[in-house]
């Protein structure tokens, strides 16, 4: 007897890579997915046309599916680790001019930690099936989901520190149409202070909208805070009435945000002012911080798509199984059984 315990295969079939053809197959898929993805969120760093950033997302969640895959229908831990490099490779790829003779340490450092965490999803999804009586898919693909999401979102975070803060393609054109489709994104939590928002709108129409909608709330006669001693029935005011108190009380609540983020413009669009007071406020702090404001700005976009990528891991979850029994319905792969024996001692 072994002094060792020993787990002895007693299936038919050894597990091994069988097919060539099919593995090259899903290296092909995970490496043109890698590249869209990064190739369409560059292009909407450089234009800012919002389809960019949807087809980015779409392909990042492409790449994700083909990854989990990839571990389910790949045995070898040597072959994953050579598609992760060329799928990296893939993602870098469009940065090409810029890796010779010598590459940005932001690309670099993007590329590397996209490696590893991609890497590391992989040897632990891979190590999950390798240990499981039965195939746990929606195990596997939890375990390898959040480690792929940050591979992919600290390259695209490297990528959007390398354009803007690198390269300097950041201009104030760009930040403005940049500051409107953000501010779209905030409309429904807008709506309650200012129905009528749109980044469209100019800087006085806005803060009328704003004092008009929260002055028409006031039901009772005391309408305190918004302008100093002014106690009335707003909803029972004559229209000239309503219309002089809501301009008093929209220059006074221009005026307390002028405090904040410098002169506002009453005739600029009110994307070109938020981004014009957020550049102003900026600029007038001190030098020793400005160089690490893009820094700043790279961990907070780290930060804000990974809390919202949290609530699509499902989805994506789904979709892998959903191409996962697809796969094996249509022959492409199949499951099989192996059972299995272990030596263990016992007293005579």
């Amino acid at each position: 007897m072994s002094p060792n315990p020993t787990v002895i295969s007693q299936s038919t079939e050894l597990e091994e890579d069988r097919s060539p053809l099919k593995i090259l197959l899903l290296a092909f898929f995970g490496v043109a997915f890698s590249f869209f993805m990064a190739y369409f969120f560059n292009k909407f760093l450089l234009v800012v046309n919002y389809p960019d950033l949807l087809w980015s997302v779409f392909f990042g969640g492409a790449f994700i599916v083909f990854t989990i895959l990839q571990v389910c229908f790949i045995k070898s831990l040597t072959k994953l680790n050579l598609i992760v490099f060329f799928e990296t490779l893939a993602a870098v790829a469009i940065f090409y001019k810029l890796l010779y003779p010598r590459p940005p340490l932001s690309l670099v450092s993007g590329a590397l930690l996209f490696l590893f965490f991609l890497g590391l999803g992989v040897n632990h999804g891979l190590k999950l099936l390798e240990n499981s009586v039965r195939v746990k898919f929606i195990l596997t693909a939890k375990m390898i989901i959040p480690k792929a999401v940050t591979a992919i979102l600290i390259f695209l975070t490297a990528m959007l520190y390398l354009n803007y803060f690198v390269l300097g393609k950041f201009n104030d054109a760009k930040g403005e149409l940049l500051t409107a489709k953000l501010m779209l994104l905030t409309k429904p939590l807008l709506k309650s202070l200012a129905p009528d928002f749109s980044p469209d709108k100019k800087v006085s129409e806005f803060f009328t909208s704003l004092a008009e909608n929260q002055l028409a709330k006031l039901k009772v006669k005391q309408a305190t805070g918004i302008i100093d001693n002014f106690q009335v029935d707003f909803n029972q005011l004559s229209p000239e009435a309503r219309k002089e108190i809501t301009a008093t009380a929209a220059a006074q609540l221009k005026t307390a945000a002028e405090k904040v983020v410098g002169p506002l413009n009453p005739n600029d669009f009110l994307a070109r002012a938020v981004f014009k007071g957020v550049k102003n406020y900026f600029g007038n702090l001190p030098k020793n911080f400005k160089p690490i404001f893009g820094i700043i700005v790279a961990f907070s976009f780290f930060a804000l798509m990974k809390g919202a990528a949290i609530l699509f891991y499902w989805l994506i979850e789904f979709a892998a199984l959903l191409l996962y029994k697809i796969l094996l319905i249509s022959g492409f792969a199949y499951v099989t059984m192996e059972s299995r024996t272990r030596e263990f001692i016992l007293l005579k």
